[in-house]
């Protein structure tokens, strides 16, 4: 099924721009709710859910509409831009944003699909759930332990009716349990004694090592070592002393210094086997680290 919205929702209670294709598989689903005054009440509630195996040309812009987005993804690949970042979401990240700011996410590119749970909700416990959950401006991570979570967004999503104050109720009994499994699992992830910490950084080291001939990339690091990229490259530069970039540019010139020195090829030649794609780049970082161009550092060295 694929439709294009383009429209303005504005009432009492929303101002909403939004602008979408919701190209999705015919067996994806979704469920809108209207809580009553008395639901808006409690700590949470629900306002819509579902669950979306999203093709490649699926996309939402949105802003103006006033509760939380959860989204866990099952399997492929989204993309998010929010709040003046842009975030890659794959197999069991959480997505968590404010949907009265501007966003826009959507199917990753090349990945062909983008299959997921998503929950818009809200309440008086929400906010600090929110601010708890994104600090430092992180709005996509991985998670320790995500089968209890998707355990219950898969529950969560099944709810069809929460036309009782009771059903609400229990539905934001729910809720609470995945915001407070969310966070000790958040915590989880990045709270790690410093004997898993270096582990994790020397396996990064490793990593770099082995790849830096290749487009190996700060985001691919932090995927590797299944921690939110702000995090990795604060743990990276506590234990390294550099930054993750730094550290690959250093791999970089080493292998070039050792090419210059024992073989005959081109200072072109070097530059894109020691993993640079830009021949001034290159040159600009060799000299940066040694004092010297490529050139001026192989007659030096005859």
């Amino acid at each position: 099924m694929q439709i294009l919205l383009f429209y303005s929702f504005d009432d009492i209670i929303v101002k909403m721009n939004i602008k979408a294709n919701i190209d999705i598989s015919k067996n994806s689903f979704s469920t809108n709710f209207t809580p009553s005054s008395a639901v808006r009440k409690l700590p949470l509630f629900l306002l819509g859910s579902g669950y979306f195996y999203a093709n490649q040309d699926y996309y939402t812009r949105r802003e103006g509409y006033h509760n939380y987005l959860l989204i866990f993804t099952l399997s492929g690949g989204g993309e998010l831009s929010y709040d003046g970042k842009f975030f890659s979401i794959g197999q069991g990240d959480v997505m968590l944003i404010d949907c009265s700011k501007n966003q826009f996410y959507s199917t990753k590119k090349g990945s062909g699909h983008w299959e997921f749970y998503y929950i818009h909700l809200n309440g008086s416990a929400m906010d600090g759930f929110y601010e708890l959950l994104t600090e430092n401006k992180t709005y996509v991570f991985s998670l320790d332990k995500a089968d209890g979570i998707g355990e219950i967004m898969k529950e969560t999503v099944s709810v069809k009716k929460s036309d009782t104050l009771e059903k609400s109720v229990s539905v934001s009994d729910v809720l609470y349990s995945l915001m407070s499994l969310l966070l000790k699992s958040r915590s989880g992830a990045e709270s790690f004694s410093n004997v898993k910490k270096s582990e994790i950084i020397e396996n990064s080291i490793e990593l770099i090592h082995e790849n830096f001939q290749d487009n190996i990339n700060l985001e691919q690091m932090a995927q590797s070592a299944h921690l939110s990229k702000f995090y990795f490259l604060k743990l990276f530069k506590s234990y390294a002393g550099v930054t993750p970039y730094e550290y690959l540019i250093n791999c970089r010139v080493n292998f070039a210094k050792k090419l210059l020195h024992t073989s005959s090829l081109t200072v072109k030649e070097i530059c894109y086997e020691s993993g640079f794609s830009d021949e001034n780049n290159f040159i600009r970082c060799f000299k940066k680290t040694t004092g010297n161009t490529p050139l001026h550092y192989r007659q030096l060295n005859l």
